[in-house]
């Protein structure tokens, strides 16, 4: 019995420094918090430089996002893409039938719906940074596959597969910005994730409307191909070092390590479960802020 004393007591002591530690850090995050609050909006952006460029820079994915869901609807009415894609009509033009129409336009948000559903675990299983970068190339994959399309159906296959992607990048750009991002600055980048999304539409007929005076097949192949220039350049880029969050001071026990109560709290909750309480309610308001505008037909 006296031999296993000494352990006895060296394992008390073992809990004892971890009790401890956990409770350092947990008043450490609450001081950290509380300056956050504190800290203005343009102070963040200078003392945190870093988080800031690479919070827009995922942003750029969004931007395909936007981009793709939007240009192909621009297509119907191009000779070109009629000819390519269309049924011959009586008065000896060609037409994408109705069908076909909703098809394409629905392929991407089809694609996106799963994809979204679906980013949670490899985000969780291998990084954003490693998860974004994997879509861009698999966007860059099913772009080829829309640009080599010999059928309306290839066609519509490759916005559904392409969409999955999409569905990645809506999810980990607002995600990465609310964990690496401070309390100041966070509202107003992850609110970004929606302009960014805009900005691809805007480019989408930009793009469509430059080229709808051509008459061969170039002018709805090049919006395709447009769309491999901002994958290659969030993969080039992501191949570099990506602002992590044990780089930003202050955020390394919080984010990088993981908080003590957060990390208790996650391994008693499954994806299924409801937020209790007022976190339920801020949970269905949120949801249903974004879910409105496409109510609305957005």
């Amino acid at each position: 019995m006296s031999e296993l004393h000494p352990t006895s007591t060296t394992a008390q002591d073992e809990v004892a420094d971890l009790k401890k530690e956990v409770h350092l850090e947990i008043d450490a995050t609450r001081e950290i918090t509380a300056i956050e609050h504190e800290l203005k909006f343009w102070d963040a952006v200078k003392q945190y430089p870093s988080a800031t460029f690479w919070s827009y820079f995922f942003g750029i994915a969004v931007i395909m996002a936007g981009f793709d869901a939007q240009i192909i609807t621009s297509f119907y009415a191009l000779p070109a893409f009629q000819n390519k894609y269309g049924n011959l009509q009586d008065d000896g033009t060609y037409e994408i039938s109705a069908p076909w129409q909703l098809g394409l336009g629905m392929g991407n948000p089809i694609g996106q719906v799963l994809g979204a559903l679906a980013s949670g675990w490899f985000m969780e299983m291998y990084g954003r940074k490693k998860t974004l970068g994997a879509c861009c190339v698999y966007s860059i994959l099913f772009v080829f596959l829309q640009f080599f399309s010999t059928s309306i159906g290839m066609l519509c296959a490759a916005e559904i597969l392409g969409g999955l992607a999409y569905g990645f990048y809506v999810v980990i750009a607002p995600t990465y910005s609310s964990e690496i991002c401070p309390l100041a600055l966070r509202g107003v980048l992850t609110a970004s994730v929606n302009l960014m999304f805009v900005i691809g539409q805007f480019i989408a007929q930009g793009c469509a409307a430059g080229l709808e005076t051509r008459l061969d097949e170039w002018s709805y192949k090049i919006p395709f191909v447009s769309n491999v220039h901002l994958s290659t350049l969030v993969v080039r880029n992501m191949v570099g070092s990506c602002c992590d969050a044990n780089q930003l001071p202050g955020h390394s026990m919080d984010l990088a390590h993981g908080h003590p109560v957060r990390l208790g709290f996650r391994s008693r909750v499954s994806l299924l479960a409801h937020p209790p309480g007022p976190q339920g309610g801020r949970q269905e308001v949120s949801d249903q802020t974004y879910l409105c505008q496409e109510q609305a037909g957005h």
